[in-house]
């Protein structure tokens, strides 16, 4: 082999190796981003069943706690009994203070999931007389959809409070780097799941 030949052998080689890492590393995001978007599936599944089982076995009587415009800030969905002696909280929770995220955070990008959280008589009782209240309410890990990274969560009632509507805009990833941008500008368009539930 002449050294002309080896350098030509050399190259064909790089240009095939650098066509295979391409190919590599484009399916490994491609299975990356299908299995991320497979989790929030799963998740989303799991609200719709644990929801789906409180609305209409136990806990049907519900109400918005906080309603506010889509792309303003997050709904408050507070379920309870026929009494009002037990009942559930629905929001956004962010996982570094663990309390329902601020209405000024609204478009901040951190690690905010949707989560839910049991309530007592008294912490009914509390938040109806005082909407603001749910602020102060702390959550447990053990009741989050830690692959609902959310922003936004709208609830409605439609054919006289018998029809929940929730309408969620999801991502599937959360990068610590991005905490404390703007959400609006560091998540592509592409990359936000959209999802209506009724019950």
């Amino acid at each position: 082999m002449t050294l002309t030949e080896l350098v030509i052998a050399v190259m064909v080689w790089a240009v095939i190796l650098v066509i295979i890492f391409n190919f590599v590393a484009d399916n490994g995001k491609e299975l990356q981003d299908s299995r991320e978007r497979t989790w929030v599936f799963q998740d989303i599944f799991k609200l719709k069943d644990d929801l789906n089982k409180k609305t209409r076995w136990w806990y049907y009587v519900g109400t918005w706690i906080i309603d506010l415009d889509k792309g303003v800030w997050y709904d408050v969905l507070m379920l309870t009994n026929d009494d009002s002696t037990k009942g559930y909280l629905y929001w956004v929770v962010d996982t570094n203070t663990m309390k329902l995220d601020w209405t000024w955070d609204y478009d901040i990008y951190w690690d905010k999931v949707i989560w839910y959280r049991s309530l007592s008589k008294n912490e009914i009782t509390e938040i109806s007389s005082n909407p603001n209240k749910v602020y102060e309410k702390k959550f447990f890990k053990d009741k989050l959809y830690p692959m609902l990274f959310s922003k936004d969560f709208q609830v409605d009632y439609y054919n006289t409070w018998t029809i929940l509507d929730l309408n969620l805009t999801i991502w599937s990833k959360y990068l610590p780097s991005l905490d404390w941008t703007k959400i609006s500008s560091v998540i592509k368009k592409d990359d936000l799941i959209k999802f209506n539930l009724d019950f």
